[in-house]
C-alpha cells in the first residue's frame, strides 16, 4: 500500500509535468497578454524594444489613447449591474422561496466577500490584456469564535493572472468547468515562508521533468529552477527559488469516479434527495428513516472531487484537502477569446491597437523635436565674414535694423571677391506630405476604434432626450463584447458558488445572512418546515436538494435606474388629473429618491402604498394586518355600542306609543264611543304593535344604560 509520501511524490511529479506542458504551448500568447498590460499601463512600457532603440538620441512622447478606450470599456461595466438569479426548475412555493433565499445569501457573500472589488479588478486586466482570474475562497464566518461553525466565501482577485494561473489545456469550455486541474502560484519573502512552514526555503534538487515527462537530467547552480516545477513562462518570471523569494503554486486537482447514487423519497410530501454510497452510513440510514423517507431508487453515476494542494520546487508542502462544491473554484474572465490552431487565445482592447499608438507616438516626437528648432532661415557663413561685425549682428533684432551687414569673402592673394552673401540658408525642417496623411489616417482609425463621441458630443441644445439616449446607444453597443464576457463569468461565478454553498450550508435551523438588492440586511432560516397555499408540505430554504439555472441580467446600474423612474413618474404625474392615481406616483417618485434623512418619510411612502395595495407588504407586516383584522377595533366596538343603544331607545319610544294608542282604543270600545271607522281589525292590530315593541326592547338591557 502507497505511503502518504508516495502519494505526494506523484502527484508532484504530476503537476510539474502538468505546468511543463501547459508553460511550453502558452507561452507566446500569455507574454503578448502582459506585455499587452504593461503597454497601456506603465509609463515608458509603449517605447520598449525596438522603438526604444529607433528613438535613442530623441524625445519619447506618449500620449495613451488606448486609456480613454479602456476607461470607456470599464466605465460602461461598472455602470452596469450584473444581476446572478437562481431559478428553480420547478414552480413550488417551496422551490421559488428557496431560489429568494439563495440570491439574498449571493448578495451577502458578494459584499462581505469584496466581491465587487474582485471583480473589477479582474475586468480591468480582461480588457486590457486579455486575461484575468478570480478564486472563490471558503472561509469562517467568525475565526475567533469556537462554536461557530458557518463558513461563508471570500471572492479572491488573483493578479497578473496571466503569468500565475494556469488551467488543463484540454479544457474547451470557456468558464473552464471541464478542466481537470488548475494551478496557481505565487512569490513569498524567506522570511514568510520559514513563518508559514516552519523550514527554511530550498533551492529545487534532483532531476527536472520535460514537458513529455522525460527526465532534463540534475540541475545546479543558475539552472537550479529547472528543478520541481521548471520555470512556466520566462527564468526571469519565474525562479522557483531567488536570493530573496520563492515561488508557492495552489495546485487543484480534479478527480471523477464511479459511484452508486441513492435517491430518497419522502413518504408524506413525495420530495426527493440523493445521496452518494459513501454518504449513507447506518447511522444516516436510520435517520432518514425516523424522518420519513424510504429508498426509491439506485443508479450509478460519475462523481467528481476536487482537492487542494500546497507545492513548491521540492514537493508538497500541505495537502488542504477537499475544495466544496465538484468544480475548480477559480473563474476566468476574458477579454475576447477565440481558438487558433487548436489552441485556445484571448485578447483585450490594446492587442489590435498597439501598432496605431506607436506610429501616433513617433509621429508626436518627431513633431516635438521639429518644434524645438527654430523657424527661422539661418545664413550658413565663413568666420571671417562675421569678423568685427558680432555686436550688430547679435542685436540686429533688437535695434530694428533695416540691413545685415556681413563681410565680402575674398581671395587671399588677389583681393578679389569670391562671396558678397551667405553661403547658403539652414532651413529649418518640415513635415513631408506623406507624414501628415499618414498622421490623419492613425488619427482617424484610433478615433473609430471603439467609437468615438463626438457623435454624442455635438448633438445640439435643442434635441430631445430620446435622440441623445439613440446616439449614446450607438456608441455603448461597440464596446458590448466585452460586457458580454464578464457576464459570462459572472454566471459561472455564481454556479460555482451554488456548488460550494450546497457543500457548506448542511445543517438544518441555520441562520443565513441575506441581503436585498438595496443592500437591506437580513436572515432566514434553513431547511425551515413550510405548508404552502395549497397544503402541500415540504422543506423551505432546502439549499442542498435546490434544482435550478444560473442566469445573470445586465442591468444599469441603481442611481442610473432610479433617476429613469424617477423622471418617467414625473412626467406621468404632470399629465394625470385623477387625485388618487397623482398621489400614488407621488409616493412612488418618493420611494425612489436617493438622499440623506429621507429613509423616513420613505417608509411612510411605503407604508401608504402597502395599504393601497400597490406595493406588496413585508411578511411582519402581513401577519399584523391578519392579526388586526381578526381583533376588532375597540373604537369601533364603542361606536357600535352607541348605535345599539340608540336603536333601542327608539324601539321603546315606538312600542310605548303604540300601546298607549291600544289602551285608549280600548277604553273607547268599553265607553260605546268608538267611531264607525274604528274596525276590530284596528284594534287587533294595534295591539300586535304593542306586543311586538315590548319584545324588542328587551335586549336593550344588555348595554350600559
Amino acid at each position: 500500500m502507497a505511503t502518504k509520501e508516495d502519494r505526494w511524490m506523484e502527484i508532484h511529479a504530476e503537476a510539474i509535468r502538468r505546468v511543463n506542458s501547459v508553460a511550453a504551448a502558452y507561452q507566446p500568447d500569455r507574454m503578448n497578454m502582459n506585455q499587452d498590460r504593461r503597454f497601456a499601463r506603465l509609463p515608458g512600457a509603449q517605447w520598449d524594444g525596438d522603438w526604444e532603440r529607433q528613438f535613442a538620441n530623441s524625445p519619447r512622447i506618449e500620449s495613451n489613447q488606448l486609456a480613454k478606450d479602456i476607461l470607456k470599456v470599464l466605465t460602461d461595466i461598472r455602470e452596469n449591474r450584473f444581476l446572478v438569479d437562481f431559478r428553480p426548475k420547478t414552480a413550488t412555493e417551496a422551490a421559488q422561496e428557496t431560489a429568494k433565499t439563495l440570491n439574498g445569501m449571493f448578495r451577502a457573500d458578494w459584499v462581505k466577500g469584496h466581491g465587487a472589488k474582485a471583480f473589477d479588478a479582474a475586468c480591468d486586466d480582461a480588457v486590457t490584456g486579455g486575461f484575468s482570474a478570480i478564486w472563490l475562497k471558503n472561509d469562517w464566518e467568525d475565526e475567533k469564535d469556537p462554536e461557530n461553525d458557518s463558513q461563508h466565501i471570500r471572492f479572491v482577485w488573483l493578479p497578473d493572472a496571466d503569468l500565475n494561473v494556469f488551467f488543463d489545456p484540454g479544457s474547451k469550455h470557456e468558464d473552464k468547468s471541464d478542466a481537470d486541474w488548475c494551478v496557481i502560484l505565487f512569490e513569498m519573502t524567506h522570511e514568510a515562508y520559514e513563518d508559514q512552514f516552519g523550514q527554511k526555503p530550498e533551492r529545487p534538487s534532483g532531476n527536472a521533468i520535460g514537458s513529455n515527462g522525460t527526465s532534463l537530467g540534475p540541475s545546479s547552480g543558475a539552472q537550479g529552477n529547472q528543478a520541481g516545477f521548471a520555470s512556466p513562462i520566462w527564468q526571469a518570471y519565474y525562479e522557483w527559488f531567488k536570493p530573496d523569494t520563492v515561488t508557492v503554486a495552489y495546485y487543484f486537482r480534479k478527480r471523477q469516479k464511479r459511484e452508486r447514487l441513492f435517491k430518497f423519497r419522502h413518504t408524506l410530501t413525495d420530495q426527493a434527495q440523493t445521496y452518494w454510497a459513501s454518504e449513507l452510513t447506518d447511522e444516516k440510514r436510520e435517520e432518514l428513516a425516523v424522518e420519513g423517507w424510504e429508498e426509491s431508487s439506485s443508479r450509478m453515476a460519475t462523481r467528481c472531487e476536487v482537492n487542494l494542494y500546497l507545492l513548491d520546487g521540492n514537493g508538497v508542502l500541505e495537502d488542504c484537502g477537499r475544495v466544496p462544491g465538484d468544480v475548480i473554484p477559480v473563474v476566468p474572465v476574458y477579454g475576447q477569446r477565440f481558438w487558433v490552431d487548436s489552441k485556445e487565445r484571448a485578447v483585450g482592447i490594446v492587442a489590435y491597437r498597439k501598432d496605431e499608438q506607436r506610429i501616433y507616438n513617433a509621429l508626436l516626437s518627431w513633431l516635438s523635436k521639429a518644434a524645438s528648432y527654430s523657424p527661422i532661415r539661418k545664413p550658413i557663413v565663413d568666420p571671417s565674414q562675421v569678423a568685427g561685425l558680432e555686436e550688430h549682428i547679435q542685436n540686429v533684432n533688437m535695434d530694428d535694423s533695416p540691413v545685415v551687414m556681413l563681410n565680402a569673402l575674398r581671395d587671399e592673394n588677389t583681393g578679389q571677391v569670391i562671396q558678397a552673401g551667405a553661403l547658403g540658408y539652414y532651413e529649418p525642417p518640415e513635415m513631408p506630405a506623406t507624414w501628415a496623411q499618414l498622421f490623419n489616417i492613425v488619427v482617424t482609425g484610433m478615433r473609430e476604434g471603439m467609437g468615438s463621441q463626438q457623435e454624442v458630443r455635438e448633438v445640439k441644445s435643442n434635441t430631445s432626450y430620446a435622440a441623445m439616449e439613440l446616439a449614446a446607444t450607438r456608441i455603448d453597443a461597440m464596446p458590448r463584447i466585452y460586457i458580454d464576457s464578464a457576464r459570462k463569468a459572472m454566471r459561472w461565478i455564481g454556479a460555482v458558488w451554488l456548488a460550494m454553498i450546497k457543500d457548506l450550508r448542511v445543517e438544518a435551523g441555520t441562520k443565513a445572512e441575506t441581503r436585498t438588492e438595496d443592500g437591506k440586511l437580513g436572515f432566514e432560516t434553513l431547511y425551515e418546515p413550510f405548508t404552502d397555499s395549497k397544503g402541500v408540505y415540504g422543506l423551505k430554504n432546502d439549499i442542498a436538494g435546490f434544482n435550478g439555472d444560473v442566469v445573470v441580467d445586465v442591468s444599469e446600474a441603481t442611481a442610473t435606474i432610479r433617476d429613469k423612474t424617477v423622471r418617467m413618474l414625473t412626467l406621468l404625474k404632470q399629465g394625470e388629473t385623477d387625485p388618487t392615481l397623482s398621489r400614488v406616483l407621488s409616493l412612488l417618485i418618493l420611494r425612489q429618491l436617493d438622499g440623506e434623512g429621507i429613509e423616513a418619510a420613505q417608509e411612510w411612502a411605503r407604508k401608504q402604498l402597502v395599504q393601497a395595495g400597490v406595493e406588496e407588504p413585508t411578511k411582519e407586516e402581513l401577519q399584523a394586518m391578519q392579526q388586526a383584522a381578526q381583533e376588532p377595533d375597540p373604537q369601533a366596538q364603542a361606536l357600535l355600542a352607541v348605535a345599539a343603544k340608540e336603536s333601542a331607545l327608539a324601539q321603546k319610544a315606538e312600542a310605548d306609543t303604540a300601546l298607549s294608542r291600544a289602551k285608549t282604543v280600548e277604553t273607547l270600545a268599553r265607553a260605546g264611543e268608538v267611531s264607525a271607522k274604528t274596525t276590530r281589525e284596528d284594534v287587533l292590530a294595534a295591539a300586535d304593535v304593542a306586543s311586538a315593541a315590548q319584545t324588542q326592547s328587551a335586549p336593550a338591557q344588555q348595554f350600559p344604560q
